[in-house]
């Protein structure tokens, strides 16, 4: 059985499903600037270092934090995985620290019960981790794990199937105020979220 989701309009944009829509009413109340699929681009292989190119069109952009942020219930197939994965690390900034000002990254997004974690490239390797305290409420704790570097074997790629849903291998949550009012967005008989 397959499950749609259901498009949903909240701050005057059609987000393709309610989770990017609670999403949305959490930056809103952490106070973060967000934009809704502003930019699509054209990724390479970076890290299967097979041909071809990869259309990919982030979520959000959240300007004030130099970050992309990608919206996932569930991975439809590994392959979608991998594919995102090869779009974060073409996209990705390659710096030694990730305080460093020209550092970009990922946030990918599951659940509002369950953290975002962090993607970037460091020194030739996909890593994620917990995200850093960017938003009023945000509890992140644990060591990044890498994803993959140039042409392996993807070691970390059953840990990020697992985590938008928040299962065992992403086990941080966040909490706040934010998270309690994406939570509680409704946005059913035209209400506004």
């Amino acid at each position: 059985m397959t499950i749609q989701a259901i498009e949903t309009r909240y701050a005057g944009c059609r987000f393709r499903s309610r989770l990017e829509a609670r999403w949305a009413v959490f930056f809103d109340h952490a106070r973060v600037r967000w934009e809704y699929e502003a930019e699509g681009y054209e990724c390479s292989r970076r890290l299967s270092l097979i041909g071809g190119a990869i259309c990919y069109l982030p979520d959000f952009w959240l300007p004030d934090l130099g970050l992309w942020a990608e919206v996932k219930g569930a991975w439809a197939s590994e392959q979608s995985a991998r594919n995102w994965l090869e779009c974060v690390a073409d996209l990705s900034s390659n710096y030694d620290c990730p305080g460093d000002p020209r550092f970009r990254g990922f946030l990918l997004l599951g659940s509002t019960s369950v953290s975002p974690a962090l993607f970037h490239m460091h020194k030739g390797s996909l890593l994620a981790g917990p995200a850093a305290p960017w938003a009023e409420g945000l509890e992140t704790y644990g060591p990044p794990c890498e994803i993959a570097s140039d042409a392996d074997e993807w070691p970390g790629l059953a840990v990020v199937l697992d985590m938008p849903s928040g299962g065992p291998g992403w086990p941080y949550r966040i909490a706040g105020s934010a998270v309690d009012r994406a939570r509680s967005a409704r946005f059913e008989h035209g209400e506004s979220g």
